[in-house]
């Protein structure tokens, strides 16, 4: 009866257990580094994305209150009408108008832009969230691998023993 290191010396080397125990030791701390920062980044830039979504939420009813107010101040003071030689004419200058319509423009600008950056803050805490999943993932498939590992060591260390133990039984 031939075992597996007997069949294959080059290989068998590589993977007693105390070889491949150290090797995977060595690796694990680098890839759980990796991994540990990875996962701290995400969670990081996941709570700075929620901290700037209700930022930009309160910014947003604000523009809106603003924005609305300014349309309010426009259309009542197109509609303040004056009685000119017969004929009804606006009653405010013309250049308050220009004037109210400018700020009411902008209000409106500046609504539209933190509605468009509240979608994209969104879009990018989902894509941080999705990200955030895949390194959890990674983590237990990284756990689950090197639990696997150290099973494998120990089985492969108990075949050594039994290999010697067969070997010495022999002679």
């Amino acid at each position: 009866m031939h075992f597996f290191w007997q069949i294959y010396p080059r290989i068998s080397y590589n993977l007693l257990p105390m070889f491949y125990f150290k090797f995977h030791i060595s690796h694990r701390s680098f890839l759980q580094q990796i991994l540990r920062n990875a996962v701290s980044k995400t969670y990081n830039r996941i709570s700075d994305l929620r901290k700037e979504i209700q930022s930009l939420k309160k910014g947003l009813q604000v523009a809106k209150e603003v924005s609305a107010k300014a349309i309010k101040e426009l259309e009542e003071a197109k509609s303040v009408l004056e009685i000119v030689e017969g004929q009804p004419a606006p009653a405010e200058r013309p250049g308050r108008l220009r004037r109210l319509q400018v700020h009411a423009d902008k209000a409106k600008e500046e609504e539209v832009t933190m509605e468009e950056s509240l979608e994209a803050k969104g879009a990018l805490l989902a894509r941080a969230l999705e990200e955030s999943k895949v390194h959890y993932l990674l983590l237990f498939l990284l756990f689950h691998f090197f639990l696997y590992a150290s099973i494998m060591c120990s089985f492969l260390l108990l075949l050594h023993n039994l290999s010697i133990f067969c070997s010495r039984s022999q002679t």
